[in-house]
């Protein structure tokens, strides 16, 4: 299977951000001492992102809220430290679970005032959603691991978003420690509530805007989002639209305090039988929507709207071994596309309340609710939508006969969007893909919701860009070692590309541009002889009990390598990349040495070349890689 070099990607990166509305050359300059810079930097840079993830900062879960500001404090303090000004906007206070909480801040910065440079907004969050061993991972969520076998970087938020965010400020510090002046003036705004409903960031953007020349936003030209994915591994894409979001949480309770079944057992209303019975009620297994009037909204498509899904590089297969199972809907290509793109979907989370540990506890739950949300498309809006779920499932539970109560709350909501994918911000981006990959991006519309992206193309009056850096088989929690670097290149491109269309495109550019690829292209790559640096250790980050608990455990043969911060090398089992084992390791009787599935050759090139990737962990890439390697490498970041 054709993929590009991690270098590629990384190049491509670095095109886009360097992409400005008038440059007319189709061959853009790579600034190859920036990606020198990357290549030499990478181990840091995945290591940058490893303290990122080893922050729990889930906004959904109110235990983890000051994880939430340690994490906003942690990534204020690296964009001062590359010579960003910053501001943590309060954004006030919120319910949850019935408690009341303090937002996460709003992280406004700006670099670059030059009036004759565009501007460009960068939108990330750092907020992640919540992860657990138990709910099917390999390994321990917040910690950066690298899969041995695959050679995937492995850690919440990797992809979504962490690693995106980490990559522009990747792409500062190349500029920073080399001497060389931004080509763009940049913005940023990132958030901590993204995945919680972004409570609070609407208001502050309107209220910045409204302050005109002195608001943070200010002269912006564009906004650049990297917070969705490819396809698939193959073709690269362009996101012009996004699906919106009404999230829903329906609660039954009846009695006073959980019941014993042998006891209560068919003389009471149950809570968990109501409510299994509405959520039964809201979507087929076919996937169509059964609450009245929702699937209505939407009108079908014709024959030229079907064709542009069929000529997108996806297919069922693509879907299939995207999940890992032959589960699709459809055996039509464009009825799953469409049912992702253009349809709206009725998804079932999960319900709270009930028992769901081990053993076999009979008990009867005093209240239960379930979890639901439907992801909407135009015209659909949130006020449309809500109105029919609520009609519907009061109808479907007074039907029920039941005594118990029913809550039904709207959790949190986001309107669908769409772009004008000629504008100018796209035709760089574009133009950037294009240079790098040898092949026209797909131009899609995604499944998922990005709320702010609305807010921003209103209130600002400017072109949103959606630029997918995560791949298609991500999932939002993994990240490929290789696909990181490549996140900081395609920002040193993307950077160079902006800079040189805000300028005249004259012969003399196009031929400086033609020249600096060609050296790009001819660059030698890193030594195969480098190894794995310090702060890559054999072993997970634990206290001495929990160090002397593993070590009595039985010898393995293979196991993760978890990325922790490089002041704290004591903790762990050290393994460097040449299969050697540490004297502590074998002290312990447990095997350190790392099996690889190519030598251990292979695997220090793999390394040396390696990246940093995600959503923007794209940013992060820093190394070009050769065929051999990539097919050691499988991207992936679930969400």
């Amino acid at each position: 299977m054709w993929r590009p070099s991690d270098r590629d990607l990384c190049i491509a990166l670095s095109r886009r951000v360097c992409l400005s509305p008038f440059t007319t050359t189709t061959t853009m300059a790579s600034p190859s001492q920036l990606l020198q810079f990357i290549d030499q930097n990478a181990d840091k840079f995945i290591g940058r992102l490893g303290e990122a993830v080893a922050i729990p900062s889930i906004s959904g879960d109110a235990t983890r809220r000051p994880d939430v500001f340690k994490m906003s404090a942690w990534l204020d303090g690296q964009l001062k430290s590359l010579g960003v000004t910053t501001k943590l906007m309060d954004l006030g206070k919120h319910v949850m679970d019935g408690q009341e909480l303090p937002l996460p801040p709003a992280i406004l910065g700006r670099i670059g005032d030059d009036p004759k440079k565009k501007t460009v907004l960068v939108y990330g969050h750092y907020d992640v959603q919540p992860a657990n061993k138990s709910d099917g991972w390999d390994t321990e969520p917040f910690q950066l691991v690298i899969d041995e076998k695959t050679g995937r970087l492995i850690g919440r938020g990797s992809t979504d978003d962490k690693g995106p965010i980490l990559g522009w400020l990747n792409v500062l510090e190349a500029h920073k420690a080399l001497g060389l002046e931004l080509p763009v003036n940049m913005r940023f705004c990132f958030e901590g509530m993204e995945e919680n409903g972004s409570e609070g960031l609407d208001d502050l953007i309107k209220s910045e805007v409204a302050k005109g020349k002195d608001g943070w936003f200010d002269g912006v030209d564009c906004v650049c989002i990297s917070d969705n994915y490819w396809l698939n591994s193959r073709t690269p894409c362009i996101t012009y639209g996004l699906r919106g979001l009404v999230y829903f949480k329906l609660t039954v309770s009846g009695p006073a305090r959980d019941l014993h079944s042998g006891v209560f057992g068919r003389m009471v209303h149950e809570p968990m039988t109501d409510l299994i019975q509405l959520m039964s009620k809201l979507v087929a297994s076919d996937g169509t929507i059964l609450v009245p009037g929702v699937d209505d909204m939407v009108s079908i498509a014709d024959a030229e709207e079907k064709q542009i899904y069929e000529k997108l590089d996806y297919s069922v297969k693509d879907v299939e071994d995207a999940v890992g199972a032959p589960i699709t809907l459809s055996d039509d290509k464009v009825e799953v596309i469409m049912g992702r793109m253009r349809m709206p979907s009725l998804s079932l989370h999960g319900i709270e309340g009930a028992f769901y540990g081990a053993g076999a506890k009979t008990v009867i739950p005093a209240s239960v609710s379930g979890k639901f949300s439907i992801r909407i498309v135009p015209p659909q809006t949130p006020e449309k939508i809500e109105p029919l779920v609520v009609q519907y499932v009061q109808q479907e539970f007074a039907k029920l006969k039941s005594k118990n109560t029913l809550k039904i709350e709207n959790l949190h909501d986001g309107r669908p969007w769409l772009a004008d994918y000629k504008h100018w911000n796209y035709e760089a981006a574009r133009r950037a893909t294009e240079a790098i990959y040898k092949r026209a991006p797909d131009l899609t519309r995604e499944g998922g919701s990005i709320p702010v992206t609305l807010t921003f193309a209103e209130s600002l009056g400017v072109n949103v860009l959606l630029l997918p850096m995560g791949r298609g088989d991500d999932g939002a929690q993994y990240v490929s070692r290789g696909h990181v670097l490549t996140v900081s290149r395609i920002g040193v491109d993307v950077f160079s590309c902006t800079a040189r269309r805000t300028r005249s495109s004259t012969a003399r550019t196009s031929s400086k541009a033609a020249s600096s690829s060609a050296r790009t292209s001819t660059r030698s790559p890193p030594s195969t002889h480098e190894v794995l640096p310090d702060w890559i250790h054999g072993t997970s980050r634990r206290d001495e009990k929990s160090r002397r608990s593993r070590r009595s455990e039985a010898n393995v043969s293979v196991h993760p390598t978890v990325l922790v911060p490089e002041s704290e090398p004591e903790s762990c089992i050290r393994c460097q990349c040449c299969r050697r084992r540490c004297s502590r390791a074998e002290g312990g009787g447990r095997r350190a040495v790392l099996q690889y599935r190519s030598n251990a050759v292979d695997y220090a090139e793999s390394c040396a070349r390696g990246t940093i990737e995600g959503s923007v962990a794209f940013y992060l890439q820093a190394a070009p890689r050769t065929n051999r390697c990539l097919r050691t490498y499988v991207h992936a970041d679930a969400s």
